[in-house]
């Protein structure tokens, strides 16, 4: 959440980003943490975190979206889509099978970093630009 809370910042509306991010976002982040944290301890704790990054992502992008005309594109709105995807499927994967970080988990990150290159050799042409960075 904190790219639109910069987003705000670099408007120069010192105002909103204090009432926004500051007071409302990390306010609600914090009550959800001690709330989480007094039922279900740790686990909570991560829950909450989770919880509360969705919650006020979405806030802060609203605010954002509305008062700045702030517009994700579609590529990176398809990148986002697919980190959570993969995410996800680690996730349950994890809490269905009980177990930690095995081949399937790990297989998924893997899978999830190589997307990532290929994306962002798409955009940047990272492949040239390292090669270039190690000839010198």
């Amino acid at each position: 959440w904190q790219t639109f809370s910069y987003i705000i910042l670099s408007k120069g509306d010192k105002k909103s980003f204090l009432i926004y991010d500051a007071i409302i976002a990390n306010g609600f982040a914090f009550l959800l943490n001690i709330l989480f944290y007094k039922f279900w301890g740790l686990w909570g704790l991560g829950v909450s975190f989770v919880v509360s990054s969705v919650v006020v992502s979405t806030f802060l992008f609203l605010i954002v979206r509305f008062k700045y005309g702030f517009i994700i594109n579609s590529f990176i709105l398809k990148f986002i889509i697919s980190f959570i995807l993969i995410y996800s499927i680690v996730y349950i994967y994890t809490v269905v099978f009980h177990n930690g970080i095995d081949l399937i988990s790990i297989l998924l990150v893997l899978c999830s970093c190589i997307i990532s290159f290929v994306i962002l050799n798409k955009r940047i042409n990272f492949l040239d630009f390292i090669k270039t960075k190690i000839a010198r």
